[in-house]
């Protein structure tokens, strides 16, 4: 073996670590031949080489990729995933990432940061992709509060947002990251790249999420495509579906099971039921509600979030809404809160 190669490969290989990029032997080999590096080596003489030289990261061993079964659209444009992923500044400071990657051709549609996984951030990160690359047909997502609250009887600004467009969106099973499998495992790439940059500022972060898409798309071959093809090539050259353009009617929202008093939801909500007395009053933690002697003997459910109360009756429509805790709480001391005579529906729309 010429002495160039494996000089060549170990350069390669701790170029590509430094700057957080992918560093194992198809990726050097790929970086060699898009150079015009000759003699090209093969992939087995790289990763011998790496492993001579103790390069190599030993992973816990994995079922063979012939048992897997992958599951990939046929269009661009057929299903987006999308997913948050917190990273830290070089003071501490936490930042959210939006990152949304389309499902046939890995293509990077958006990464938008903000100050946390709220619903008005990811909103504003399908307001951008949407308006740069067109709508998709299905959104796929995580559970997180800001993408998907119908296990709490509430609709999200994005899913309203979305269903105004006649995108579809659905979400993975609780607990279950393998749904959204593409962006998770894109999250790994995302961190490196920036983990090796050391952000100071939310402006160094929005130049390397530039930098790392343009990389990504365009200058990395994907291992899921065919050989030599990156995302951009792949997502520009096939062609593209829409949904139809009427707007979705979303389903009526579904209030959860009930859990035990004290059980802590995720995402700081708590849901618990009460039964209204002959005055239409119940209590809840030593604060009365009144809602009328027509509420007599109905059953109410409450969700408590972080500031706020919900009350909804049995049939699944809000009663009112109003802010908590209370400034001051007193045994014996009761807070009145007057609610509409009549319900009003859950609205759709956040």
């Amino acid at each position: 073996m010429p002495e160039s190669v494996h000089a060549t490969v170990i350069a390669t290989r701790r170029r590509l670590s430094s700057e957080g990029k992918d560093h194992g032997p198809l990726s050097i080999l790929d970086v060699m031949t898009r150079s015009g590096f000759a003699p090209l080596p093969s992939r087995a003489t790289i990763a011998r080489i790496l492993a001579r030289e103790q390069l190599t990261e030993r992973n816990k061993r994995k079922r063979p990729k012939q048992s897997h079964q992958r599951i990939r659209s046929q269009y661009p444009n057929q299903r987006w995933q999308s997913d948050g992923l917190e990273v830290a500044l070089a003071d501490g400071q936490k930042v959210t990432i939006v990152e949304t990657l389309d499902d046939c051709t890995r293509y990077n549609i958006t990464l938008h940061a903000g100050a946390s996984e709220s619903s008005a951030v990811v909103t504003e990160a399908f307001r951008r992709a949407i308006r740069a690359y067109g709508r998709p047909v299905l959104v796929h997502t995580d559970n997180g509060s800001a993408f998907n609250r119908e296990r709490y009887g509430s609709t999200t600004a994005l899913q309203a947002f979305l269903n105004d467009l006649g995108v579809k969106m659905i979400t993975g099973r609780p607990g279950h990251p393998r749904s959204q499998g593409k962006v998770e495992r894109a999250h790994q790439t995302l961190q490196r790249f920036v983990n090796a940059r050391q952000p100071g500022t939310v402006q160094d972060l929005e130049r390397i999420l530039q930098e790392y898409r343009d990389w990504y798309n365009c200058h990395r071959s994907h291992q899921a495509l065919p050989p030599r093809t990156t995302p951009a090539q792949l997502y520009e050259t096939l062609p593209k579906i829409a949904p139809p353009a009427e707007p979705i009617i979303p389903k009526r929202p579904r209030l959860p099971a009930e859990k035990p008093d004290g059980r802590r939801e995720p995402f700081g909500t708590v849901i618990q039921r009460r039964s209204a007395n002959r005055n239409g009053r119940f209590s809840y933690l030593k604060t009365a509600f009144t809602l009328g002697k027509a509420w007599e003997g109905q059953t109410v459910t409450i969700l408590r979030h972080d500031e706020h109360l919900e009350i909804f009756d049995a049939e699944g429509t809000m009663i009112t809404t109003t802010p908590w805790p209370a400034a001051q709480l007193h045994v014996g001391l009761a807070r009145q809160v007057k609610a509409r005579k009549q319900p009003t529906q859950v609205s759709t729309m956040s």
